[in-house]
This record gives C-alpha cells, structure tokens and sequence, in this order.
C-alpha cells in the first residue's frame, strides 16, 4: 500500500496526530501555536529585505508582515531546482496558496504560504536539469559545470550560465507568444544574482509572490542562528534519535509501507561546512567524524563551534522540519510521498525535542494534458490512465487487428491458387503452341499481383509508422511521472503567466486531471 492512500484511509493516526481533513485538527493546532514564542523582530526585517530582494510582489511583504503580528504559515519546501525544478514543486506551492486561503477563513486569523528553499542541500545531480516535453521525446536541459557537496548556495552563477540556458531554451522552446516574456523572466532573474539557490527563489517569487507566497531561504544566517538550541540538542540525544526512527519504521514495515528513512545509526543529523563543501558528520565513540575523516571534533568542540560559528553547520532530513518549527508559526507542511513516508517516523523525535509534528496536507498531483495529447486520446477512444500504464499492450493488439487477413498471406494464398489455375488451363488447352503464351500471361498477371502486395503493405506500413508515432507522442507528453519529470517552463511557453494561477486554484484533495 502506498502511504497516502494509508493516510486517507486512518491507517497511520498512530503515526501523524493530525488529519488535514478533519476540522477539529485545526483550532488544535492554532492554540499549541498561540503558546510557542516567535523569533525576534529582527527575524522578521530579515525575511521581508529577502524577499524585497528577489524583486517580490507587495503582497508578499503583507504575508511578511502578518507573520510577524501573529499570522501562521502553511508551508511547502524543496530544493533549489534550474528553473524551479520539476512540476511537483509547483504543486506544493500551489496547494500551500490555496490552503492557506482556506485556514485564513476558517480560523479567522491571517495565514500565510512559505516555501522553504532548501539552499543548503547538496545533492548537485537532483537539482542540475530541467526536462521539457518536447514536440517527438523529452529534451534535457542541463546546467553546466559539475559541483560535488556543494550546497546550492555555494554554486556560483555567472552571466555565461545564464546565457547558456537561455541560448539552449530557445532551441527547445517552440515559439508563442509568451515565449519573449518567459526568455525575459529567465534573463532578468538569472543576471541579479550570484548563486544558484538565488534564481530558483527569484523566479518563485516573480511567479507566486502576486499570490502573498513568502520565501524563506534556509542558509539565511537567522536562520542558522535560530537552530542552534535544535543541533545541540541533536548532538547530546545521541543514537535516541536513530531508536525513535527505527521503532516508527517498524510499525510502517507492519502496514507494509515502505519507510521514508533509512539513516545509518550513526549519522549525527549534521553538516558542516568544510572549504566549501558540506560533510555530514558521524558518531564514532566520543567524536563526530566527517564521512572520509574530512573533518573531527569532541563533543564539547561540537556544540562550542555551533554556538560561535553556525553557519557552518545545516541539519539533514530529520532535523530540518524541527528546524522550521523555530522560526514560523507552522500551521500545517504540505508534501508528497516523500514527506509524508519520512515525517510519519518523526513524531517521537519531535517530542524528543518538545516540539509537536505539525500536520501534514497532501500537495497537489495529477496530469497536465495539452491539446495534441487530448486529440490524440480522443481519437483512439484512450484515457489519461490507459497512457500512464503504457500503451505497448494496445498498440500489439491494435496492429494486430488493423491486419485481420494477414496480408503476406492472403497474397501468397492468390499467387498459389492463380497459378494453380493456369496449370490447369494448360491441361485444357487445345492448341499446345499455346503454353508458352499462357506462361508470359501469368508472368504478366503475378506481376500486377505483386505490384497490388507492395502498395497494400506500403499502406500498410505507413498506417503502422504513424500509429507507432502517435503513440510515442502521447506517452512523451502524459508519461506516468510527468510531475516528477517535466519543468514549467515548457507550460508557462505555451499557455502564458496565467498558467500558475490555474494551477493555484486546482483541488489538492483530488487526483488533478487538467485539460488545457
């Protein structure tokens, strides 16, 4: 069973305390929030000049602002994609706009979407192309260079990268009329900064931000300086944390889920960052260790670099959400799979720390279905799901009948019987100078028996070739991940800024099929 399905169905309230459909979860939430202290003002002056600098909408800063008087934040997150990365981080963003939209009515208090911009992650590989649909395949865009262990706010962006995607989405991009303001979009956020972590925020905020949707860039210094109680708390819990994940990872592998969190038992939950690259740190005995021996310390050199020098250091995948539990109000984190897989082994770790799991909304997913896409399903009587399952099925069954006599054969079967037919016309013949006229006129008539063969199976053939094309363009366009696949900026091309807003107002609650 995969783990939303086990959420929707009440298998895992051992696991999450909160269900994002269940009314009473929300008043609950809103007051353990109204009994947690916020981060200092300055905090708040941090993250409205951030987003003043990604160049935002003044409704960001209003979100900005009503954080800061007491608003709560619904909050999505992922790394720092090219281009904004694949779809499914534009559909956490979206379901985090609209259900904020929704708690802010229903609680009668502000709240307000955030996207965590995962700028500390490292991870290069994840987060080094952009995939675009494409007219016949899928076109791969990959940002030049090659950087290992270096977060994403540490990759430099310089003009020539910046011109190189842009040269490359010209050849990729078909021409319309958003094609100029999109190649702009690109141009301007790119030329303003200096890292890669900063255009993924830059064009999320040109993007959303009109929508209220703040930005929150995870390797800001307040931020770091803010997690300090939550690293050295993850350094003296020592292996509890990995026994609290372990005994949450059983009861998943007892529904027969698989658990989102595999950590080795003696990851310590940190990074460091060494000249530039960031090493995670290893419990061995007394010290924490780097990977490769990169780096080393006691565990009173820990806690004491932490407390001078936080910047240096960013939590991994079990400590980040408790992290963003210390400087935003969370009234729910939205996610996919993934999260909800790793977040449903985290609620002991939370208490651990005197923190509450927050809960968790399901993002939005589902299948954009373009126009060439729809004409082709309508004209083979296809659904969406019949693609995303494949079509190689179909298609055999399909040739197959579009051949019901066997063509080789059925021609093969007239040759025989034609020329079975002159031989016994020769038997009959009375004048036997006229076998040799027979033989010519057979010679004639297989020959145009021959020419019908090749134009049937020419036809034949080119009907075949144009299906086989057919049915590569559908499962190009409509492939089963296509959220995990394709970028939006191939969309926002085609069907202009607009797009974003549509997107925004999809229902998270259904399997989104959207025609466009």
């Amino acid at each position: 069973m995969d783990i939303l399905t086990a959420y929707r169905e009440g298998l895992l309230t051992d696991l999450l305390p909160y269900f994002h459909d269940d009314s009473r979860s929300w008043p609950r939430r809103q007051r353990y929030l109204q009994q947690k202290e916020g981060p200092e003002p300055s905090f708040w002056e941090w993250l409205r000049k951030l987003n003043e600098n990604y160049g935002c909408d003044p409704a960001a800063l209003c979100s900005v602002d009503r954080l800061a008087n007491g608003g709560l934040a619904v909050v999505s997150g992922q790394q720092a994609g090219l281009l904004t990365g694949p779809l499914y981080t534009i559909y956490k963003v979206a379901t985090s706009i609209r259900f904020a939209d929704k708690m802010s009515q229903e609680l009668g208090q502000p709240v307000v979407p955030v996207f965590w911009l995962a700028s500390e992650d490292h991870d290069f590989a994840e987060i080094k192309a952009a995939v675009f649909p494409g007219s016949e395949e899928p076109q791969t865009l990959v940002f030049p260079g090659e950087y290992r262990l270096t977060p994403a706010a540490e990759i430099p962006l310089c003009q020539e990268d910046v011109d190189y995607v842009l040269e490359q989405l010209q050849v990729i991009l078909p021409e319309t009329e958003f094609t100029p303001a999109v190649l702009e979009m690109v141009r301007d956020t790119g030329s303003r900064f200096e890292s890669y972590s900063d255009w993924c925020g830059a064009l999320l905020s040109q993007l959303f931000s009109r929508q209220g949707l703040v930005l929150l860039d995870a390797s800001g210094a307040p931020v770091r300086q803010a997690a300090q109680p939550i690293f050295k708390a993850a350094v003296a819990a020592g292996d509890k944390i990995y026994a609290d994940l372990a005994a949450q990872a059983a009861k998943l592998k007892n529904l027969r889920i698989k658990p989102g969190l595999d950590l080795p038992p003696d990851h310590a939950h940190l990074f460091y960052l060494d000249r530039g690259k960031r090493i995670a740190l290893l419990r061995a005995g007394d010290l924490f260790v780097g990977r490769r021996n990169e780096v080393r310390f006691t565990q009173e050199q820990l806690l004491a670099a932490i407390e001078t020098e936080p910047a240096s250091f960013s939590p991994n995948v079990v400590l980040r959400p408790m992290v963003q539990e210390m400087v935003l109000p969370v009234l729910a984190m939205v996610g996919g799979p993934g999260e909800f897989a790793y977040m449903s082994q985290m609620a002991p770790v939370f208490s651990r720390f005197n923190l509450e799991l927050p809960p968790l909304v399901p993002r939005l997913s589902g299948t954009l279905v373009e126009p060439p896409a729809a004409r082709l399903l309508a004209k083979y009587g296809l659904g969406v799901p019949d693609v995303e399952a494949g079509l190689e099925g179909w298609l055999e069954a399909k040739l197959a009948a579009s051949d019901p006599i066997g063509i080789d054969a059925s021609f093969d079967r007239l040759r025989g019987q034609i020329s079975a037919g002159y031989e016994q016309l020769a038997v009959e013949l009375v004048d036997s100078q006229l076998g040799d006229l027979k033989a010519k006129n057979l010679r004639k008539v297989l020959e145009q028996v021959q020419y019908l063969h090749n134009r049937t199976a020419e036809t034949h053939r080119r009907q075949h070739k144009l299906l086989r094309q057919h049915v590569q363009r559908l499962e190009t366009s409509l492939p089963p991940n296509q959220e995990r696949q394709y970028n939006l900026i191939w969309y926002l091309n085609r069907y202009g800024p607009g797009f974003v807003d549509t997107l925004a107002a999809q229902d998270y609650d259904k399997r989104m099929i959207l025609w466009l």
